[in-house]
């Protein structure tokens, strides 16, 4: 007895992706499978007793797990090319700064999305995968993923005809010259019909015409159909019909070449539109009307509601870039010219233009020419014995699932057009320059200045809020503002020899494993690094997380060798690490602390020296006059809290905090005498979760900062806040942040 046989169907969400995907399965399981359809995650069109997989995540790309490349690499051993796997987002503009940072939160969510696959390919254990759309970038990885777990794939679309399934073990369609029906019939070769199906061919052409069949329902509204006709006989001249597409569509992104849209496309057709010709634009049901724009004219109409039959009827030729209505306009006798290599094109029925700039020429009486029947129907018999499946003919799908491969799928980027590329190119250059430097305001610097104009042209300044290169840095909050342990002196005094503090930070580096041996290099006789590591934040603010087992594989793993010894802090002193600490410190050495000397070092209490947070931690609920990194200037109209922030965690102890504020006229600290040279404002420490620690109310202009002392108890974070009794008046404030001091633990 043969063991059951299990496909599984990945589609994408909405209602259209459930339904093909439903009538796909009984197909597939005709053909003799087991089949589970997975949608990516839960989007309400799932019906428990129909698909009987669990869903690939729990809800939207941001439940899947976040992984940094390091951590895919060494738990899948290569790496995920995340800029050949956007291609398709690049092309269609859904980009952002998350996108062209392969460490971002996205991108590590992506890769989340890679393991998420792996995981259930490897419990359900198919014999083969159908994926659907194949450009997006999850359909992508999921691709990738199959590749790598040597199971077959086989990519599903929409297909062109209702009742069948368009389905290809090799490619989507749109990639040319990958997919089944390219390889058979390259583009620009002739090929015979096959005289054993023509006959079912010319049946089912015939009976697409007689019913007025298309792939989305069309009915024509009287009223709109009745002014088509209209303005159709208004004018002798001849009318081409343009349907419009989904701008986002693959197909569409594919082809785009110089163009930066589907827009610009259609805009530069209608601006060539040769005297004498008018238009007609039906945009995709899909689609919505407002995205293009069209200002109708005399010589341009758009309608929405009418049957692409009845358009038609009216029209002289249909142009497009590769609408399936092109196919059908075939059907029905017109001649058609395309630019966008849709997958009838090249193929002798169409006039193929290389740049819709050229729309006049194939607009010449001689160019448009209508193609024999018979030449239409080889195409279409074509398409329908081998880009297509009838639905429930098991036979025809179990020959598709034995033409299925499970090699690595190819690179796409190539396919696509000049602002994609572009894009893409300088995303690679950031990349490499981030693994070197760090950081992302000098790995911009060092960027070519075509990639550097690319990305600022696109972003701005947005990518900046990336320091570095990976999840968003804002300076807002308690990210990086707080109070660092003297360790140097710590470990010098106790260990009787020379410790380098390095300003390493492993969690928000590209690659770990370099820098960490970068340290290791500086190890020398009676001469140590130390460094710490934060962990006791939320994991969306770094690009790594690394655990104690990370660590202890560099040093395995390293060159050259060190010793290392890691400790946890409790703020006050240190302790013996694991892996719920919020803080490893760790110490290279030429070799290991001894027992005592670990004892020494946790029994001695850790001291803070004074330390500023800035102004550009803070946020503030005032009119900003100016600001920079150092200073920020406040109008004092704006009576409460103007300023506030950033919840920081300090060790236990007893704290003071110096206000760094002035009225901005006043000279240094010197109090300016005279009237309205103070401005009255309290003060306070503040614990969201335990009230005022220290509040002082004082008129600003006083010759000194004022200074609150507060008592820190553990676990609890502290804001500092400044609260503006006066509203209305003119006076500026001065900021540049507050110093801490602890002078008691």
């Amino acid at each position: 007895m043969t063991s059951t046989r299990r496909a599984l169907i990945f589609r994408l969400p909405g209602r259209e992706s459930a339904e093909n995907a439903r009538l796909l399965a009984g197909t597939v399981r005709t053909a003799g499978f087991d089949p589970s359809i997975v949608p990516y995650w839960n989007d309400g069109e799932a019906l428990g007793e129909r698909e009987n997989c669990a869903f690939l995540l729990d809800s939207g790309l941001h439940s899947a797990p976040r992984l940094s490349d390091f951590a895919f690499r060494n738990r899948f051993g290569f790496s995920l090319d995340l800029v050949d796997l956007s291609a398709h987002s690049f092309a269609i503009n859904d980009v952002r700064t998350d996108t062209v940072l392969m460490e971002s939160v996205w991108s590590q969510h992506l890769r989340g999305v890679a393991a998420a696959a792996d995981e259930l390919i490897a419990h359900q254990r198919p014999q083969v995968v159908f994926i659907a759309h194949g450009a997006e970038v999850v359909s992508r990885i999921l691709a990738v993923m199959a590749s790598q777990r040597r199971v077959p794939r086989v990519y599903w679309e929409s297909p062109f005809f209702s009742g069948y399934h368009f389905v290809d073990p090799y490619a989507p369609h749109f990639f040319r010259g990958s997919s089944r029906l390219d390889r058979i019939w390259p583009p620009g070769s002739s090929l015979q019909a096959d005289q054993a199906t023509m006959r079912q061919t010319t049946a089912f052409v015939d009976e697409w015409q007689h019913e007025r069949r298309s792939k989305y329902p069309q009915i024509s509204d009287e009223h709109q159909l009745a002014a088509l006709r209209n303005w159709s006989g208004e004018d002798t001249g001849p009318i081409l019909f343009v349907p419009g597409q989904v701008a986002f569509d693959a197909n569409v992104a594919v082809s785009l070449r110089n163009y930066p849209n589907l827009a610009a496309i259609y805009e530069r057709l209608f601006h060539r539109l040769p005297a004498g010709w008018r238009a007609v634009f039906k945009p995709h049901p899909k689609g919505p009307e407002t995205q293009w724009n069209l200002a109708q004219s005399d010589r341009i109409r758009v309608v929405s509601d009418v049957s692409i039959h009845d358009l038609f009827a009216v029209s002289s030729a249909v142009a497009t870039h590769s609408s399936n209505v092109g196919l059908e306009a075939l059907m029905a006798g017109l001649p058609v010219i395309a630019w966008g290599d849709p997958i009838y094109a090249r193929k002798g029925l169409t006039i193929d233009l290389a740049d819709v700039d050229t729309i006049a020429d194939a607009l010449l009486p001689d160019s448009l020419q209508a193609h024999p029947r018979e030449q239409v129907l080889s195409l279409v018999d074509r398409i329908l014995n081998e880009c297509l499946v009838p639905e429930n003919d098991g036979a025809a799908m179990a020959h598709v699932i034995d033409t299925a491969c499970c090699d690595p799928p190819e690179p796409r980027l190539p396919y696509y057009g000049r602002d994609a590329q572009a894009l893409a190119h300088a995303t690679r250059g950031l990349q490499e320059r981030l693994s070197t430097t760090g950081t992302i305001g000098i790995a911009l610097e060092q960027l070519a200045p075509d990639d550097r104009l690319t990305l600022q042209r696109r972003f701005g300044e947005d990518l900046l809020a990336h320091t570095f290169g990976g999840p968003r840095t804002d300076t807002r909050g308690p990210r990086y503002w707080g109070v660092e342990p003297d360790l140097t002196s710590l470990f010098r005094e106790t260990l009787g020899e020379e410790v380098i503090l390095a300003e390493a930070d492993l969690h928000n580096c590209y690659d770990p494993q370099m820098v960490f041996g970068s340290l290791a290099g500086m190890v020398r006789a009676q001469h140590s690094v130390v460094f710490t590591m934060q962990r006791g934040r939320p994991k969306d603010w770094y690009i790594q997380d690394l655990t104690l087992g990370d660590l202890q594989a560099f040093v395995e793993e390293g060159s050259p060798p060190v010793h290392i010894d890691i400790f946890g802090m409790d703020r006050r002193s240190l302790k013996t690490a694991d892996e719920n600490d919020a803080c490893f410190v760790v110490l290279l050495r030429d070799q290991l602390l001894s027992e005592a000397q670990r004892d020494v070092l946790t029994r001695r209490i850790i001291s803070y020296p004074p330390s500023i947070v800035p102004c550009s931690a803070f946020s503030y609920r005032a009119q900003e006059v100016s600001t920079n990194p150092l200073q920020q200037h406040i109008r004092l109209e704006t009576e409460g809290h103007i300023i506030f922030g950033p919840n920081i965690s300090l060790p236990e102890g007893r704290w003071r905090a110096e206000f760094l504020l002035r009225l901005e006229y006043s000279a240094g600290w010197l109090p300016r005498i005279g009237k309205g040279t103070s401005a009255p404002v309290t003060l306070d420490v503040y614990a969201p979760d335990a009230g005022i620690a220290a509040t002082a109310k004082v008129q600003l202009g006083n010759q000194y900062p004022p200074v609150l002392i507060f008592d820190v108890r553990a676990g609890h974070t502290y804001e500092f806040r400044v609260f503006n009794h006066s509203r209305g008046q003119r006076q500026k404030l001065l900021f540049e942040g507050v110093r801490l001091d602890q002078f008691s633990s």
